[in-house]
């Protein structure tokens, strides 16, 4: 799309104009803002860019407020990102790193700081991919008949599920069974772990494999459960006392909140490390009508773990939430790297 640097700087000024104040504007506002031309030669320029689909006039005597095209562009190639300045980024930081330790835990106290930070609603998913690598697994008794299988990946994701035999469990005897079950099934990717392989491992139990048939079912469950991914949802109510919605847009927004596997489907596609997502155009959710999302992957030793993002108006203040956004992401990837490194050397020692 060709248009002139005159009508890139109008249409960056409806656009933030928009954003802080959800009006529209017309010529003369622009005048009065400090443009040095005269309100018909901006008239002429705001009537080629709603030519163009970039703005949109929402009454007939009214100004012009940027068209979802329009707000695209600006933060394609017009959007000035703000950096953070020392002072938020140890706000950030006081909070993040007075998390609680565990994977689980960080993200759910990252997505409530995020959301606290930002007024808005966050998000966070964990991956559920075969590019999970099994780390190892620990068998802790909980009774005479019973046991805590946990299952520990490499990106520090702890999952565990109580299971019941029929037969007294010896500490001797679990850890008979731990041993043999981290011979065969730790360091590997989860793409490895087919129910074919299962079925080899439980047979190489020979005759222990009727005795640990519960641990085996566990075992297959907390894998199929690594498979699926994990989505929270932090500071909905932020939403509830946000001016930027209108009608029945934040109804429909709580809505879509209950159709987690749509949302996934929606940030499955996002290939960025970090991604604007503007209403039901982009995301093809009708509830998203009124919303924009932000999503940003964190990584573990350089590979994708998962995704944070804010949720909220469309009127978000894209150029300051998303270094924001970057940061958490960033920081949380390392405290997680982090965590995994000393858990290694503590191993060594």
């Amino acid at each position: 799309m060709n248009i002139t640097e005159r009508q890139e700087q109008i249409l960056k000024a409806v656009v933030e104009n928009y954003l802080e104040y959800g009006e529209p504007i017309g010529s003369k506002a622009l005048v009065d803002m400090g443009f040095s031309l005269s309100s018909a030669t901006i008239r002429s320029e705001m009537n080629e860019l709603e030519t163009l689909n970039l703005l949109e006039q929402p009454h007939t005597s009214a100004g012009r407020i940027p068209s979802h095209k329009g707000l695209r562009y600006y933060i394609d190639r017009l959007m000035h990102q703000e950096k953070l300045s020392r002072e938020e980024q140890n706000a950030i930081d006081a909070v993040l790193y007075e998390t609680v330790t565990g994977y689980d835990a960080l993200l759910t106290s990252a997505s409530q700081a995020l959301a606290n930070i930002t007024e808005l609603a966050a998000i966070s998913i964990s991956v559920g991919t075969e590019e999970v690598c099994v780390k190892r697994w620990e068998l802790i008794p909980t009774g005479r008949r019973s046991a805590l299988v946990v299952l520990i990946t490499d990106n520090s994701l702890v999952r565990s599920k109580q299971c019941r035999m029929d037969v007294d469990l010896s500490p001797e005897l679990l850890t008979v069974a731990s041993n043999m079950i981290n011979e065969k099934l730790s360091n590997l990717p989860l793409s490895a772990v087919t129910p074919a392989f299962m079925q080899q491992l439980a047979a190489g139990f020979g005759e222990f494999a009727f005795i640990f048939t519960g641990i085996f079912v566990a075992m297959v469950e907390l894998l199929n459960e690594l498979r699926e991914a994990d989505i929270s949802f932090e500071g909905e109510m932020n939403l509830l006392i946000n001016s930027g919605y209108e009608g029945r847009q934040l109804k429909d927004l709580m809505e879509f909140f209950k159709k987690r596997d749509i949302l996934y489907q929606i940030l499955q596609k996002q290939s960025k490390d970090i991604s604007v997502v503007i209403g039901t155009e982009e995301s093809k959710a009708h509830e998203l009508s009124g919303s924009s999302m932000i999503v940003a992957k964190y990584k573990v030793n350089g590979r994708e773990a998962g995704t944070i993002g804010l949720i909220g108006p469309t009127r978000i203040n894209y150029k300051k939430m998303i270094p924001k956004l970057e940061y958490f992401a960033r920081e949380i990837g390392n405290m997680i790297t982090k965590s995994l490194e000393n858990e290694e050397n503590n191993g060594k020692e």
